[in-house]
């Protein structure tokens, strides 16, 4: 976990951001619903929706957002972060899964007011589908701890479902079933396109193929199935964004048939790697692959 004492107020935007994602409507209503300590707010992340990266495989997140309503001036201290979404039609935040580790902001606006705060996320934070961005008020604010000094979330004019919700202690929300007027104002830019696959040889060859990485998010173990009609030296490595190697999966030669090719989410040394992005990198004979693996914590 990374701590930060400062934020940015608005107008703070990027306006070089590639896109926003989550939601980006305007403000309209201010609630008095926060009970801190440990009151999480979600909102949906869908790299689809980034129309600029409609054909590379996910995305890299730069800084979040979140608007609200201070009725007094004082510090209210949140960590932000991104979490893994589950299920399809209606997906909802698993916050067991991160994507992007947690860090800690104090929000200390200078006076009575509506903010937009700019929390800059951690570098390589990357999602490929879909996942939550989550602003958890982690302990009553200092000067505002009582309801009606307390922060307030400011939200849309109309509640869209499936989209927003609140996990407390002992419970958890989807905010337009409790009749919330809106959804909250929380979004995050994205900084870039998590680049389409590359490779150093032909993918498409008749007698080679590999599988996507599953499960992907993985926790740590994650698996590719390398299927060889012959007999082929194969070269195997996990790099990170910077392409560096990070772990040699395999450096050998491989008989006809399927192989496993297994990652347990450690670097060469042993050492658990960080939450974020990373890319296998195969080579079998005459066919090159590139799988794009993402760990959450």
């Amino acid at each position: 976990m990374v701590s930060h004492s400062e934020v940015l107020l608005a107008p703070a935007r990027d306006m070089d951001a590639t896109c926003v994602l989550g939601e980006t409507r305007p403000g309209v209503y201010s609630v008095n619903y926060l009970l801190p300590p440990n009151d999480a707010y979600y909102t949906l992340l869908r790299r689809s929706e980034c129309a600029a990266c409609a054909d590379p495989s996910g995305v890299y997140l730069g800084t979040a957002h979140v608007r609200l309503y201070f009725p007094t001036a004082c510090t209210q201290k949140v960590a932000v972060s991104v979490v893994v979404a589950v299920g399809d039609s209606c997906p909802v935040p698993n916050p067991a899964l991160v994507c992007c580790p947690q860090t800690e902001y104090d929000l200390t606006p200078p006076a009575t007011g509506i903010y937009d705060f700019s929390l800059p996320l951690p570098a390589d934070c990357g999602i490929l589908g879909t996942a939550f961005l989550c602003i958890n008020f982690v302990t009553p604010g200092t000067g505002c701890s009582t309801m009606t000094t307390v922060p307030r979330l400011v939200t849309t004019d109309n509640c869209l479902s499936c989209r927003s919700y609140n996990i407390y202690r002992g419970g958890a929300d989807e905010l337009c079933a409790l009749a919330f007027p809106g959804n909250p104002v929380m979004s995050v830019d994205v900084d870039s396109c998590v680049p389409p696959f590359t490779a150093v040889g032909p993918e498409h060859v008749v007698g080679v193929s590999l599988s996507a990485a599953m499960p992907n998010p993985s926790r740590g173990r994650t698996t590719l199935r390398l299927a060889l009609e012959a007999p082929a030296r194969v070269r195997a490595r996990m790099c990170d964004v910077a392409g560096r190697i990070v772990r040699v999966l395999a450096d050998e030669p491989l008989a006809a048939g399927t192989h496993s090719l297994q990652w347990d989410g450690r670097d060469q040394g042993g050492s658990v790697v960080a939450p974020g992005v990373y890319f296998c990198r195969v080579v079998a004979g005459p066919a090159a692959f590139t799988r794009t693996v993402v760990i959450a914590r």
